[in-house]
Parts: structure tokens; sequence; C-alpha cells
């Protein structure tokens, strides 16, 4: 892998970035200054410092976020806050992506990662993989009809508090 490639996917910056700080002369790998962003090293072998500080290599990102609610569930949105915006901070934000959804006003567990074959497992029907909710419901649900819901394949089970 070329060195400011490795460089850009560990959140250094944009390619032109990465190859600006590789010209500074404070990048290493196994001891060694570079400065040839077309450098290529084993990722999983080689030593690369910035600064003496060494980087480690990861292939994928994976974070939990308990949603808070007035954030949707999605990457972008022009009019409402998203849950992405929460992770402005982190340097590798524009390779996340959630895992499944959660309503704008719905609270709850999500999975933030840049895994593509995760987030293909967990979602795509042929997998099977289970989802359960727990739902809180103002006012009295006691004579709702649930039986709609379980002609598509959502069950419920009923719980009062």
């Amino acid at each position: 892998m070329r060195l400011d490639k490795f460089l850009v996917n560990q959140g250094f910056g944009s390619r032109k970035e990465v190859q600006k700080l590789i010209k500074s002369e404070i990048v290493k790998v196994n001891g060694k200054i570079i400065e040839n962003p077309s450098y290529h090293i084993d990722p999983n072998k080689d030593i690369v410092k910035i600064e003496d500080e060494e980087i480690e290599y990861k292939e994928n990102f994976y974070f939990m976020l308990n949603k808070p609610k007035g954030y949707i569930t999605a990457t972008y949105d022009e009019n409402n806050p998203t849950v992405m915006d929460l992770f402005s901070s982190e340097p590798i934000v524009d390779k996340l992506f959630p895992i499944v959804r959660l309503d704008i006003d719905t609270e709850g567990l999500l999975i933030i990662t840049s895994d593509g074959q995760l987030a293909h497992r967990i979602t795509h029907p042929k997998w099977n993989i289970e989802k359960e909710y727990f739902v809180i419901v103002e006012g009295d649900a006691s004579d709702m009809d649930f039986s709609r819901y379980e002609k598509e394949g959502i069950y419920l089970k009923k719980e009062y508090i």
C-alpha cells in the first residue's frame, strides 16, 4: 500500500494534505524518514510514525452510539442533524455510516462503522439476523390490534409496566 493512501485511510487528511505531511520530513517508516508519498509499505508489518508517534493500522472502524432524540439516522440531511454530526471530530468521519435506522424521536443503540461486509451481514434478509426493539408507548395500548404487524413478520410481545 502506498504511504499516502495508508495515512489518508487512517484519517490524517486528504491525499494532498498527507503528501505535504510526508514532504515535511516528519513521517518515518521503520525508523527511516520517507519523503516519497508513493513509497510502498506493508501496513501489517512496517512501523509508521509521525513525529515519533506510532500509527496503528486499522482496516475498519467500529463505534457504538446511544442515539439521542432529535437526530436522524443518515449520513447527510439538509434539514435535520444526523447521527454523523456527532462524529464530526473524528478524522475518518467520511468513511463511516450507520447500520440500521432509528426514527428521529427514537433513542437507542446504533452501530456506526466503515465495514460494509458487517453491514451486509446484519441487514440483508438472507442472513436472518433478528432485531429486537423495546418500545414505550404513551397512553393505553392494551386495546391495540397488533395482528396487522404480525402479517408483516413483526412479532410483538406485550408487557405492561
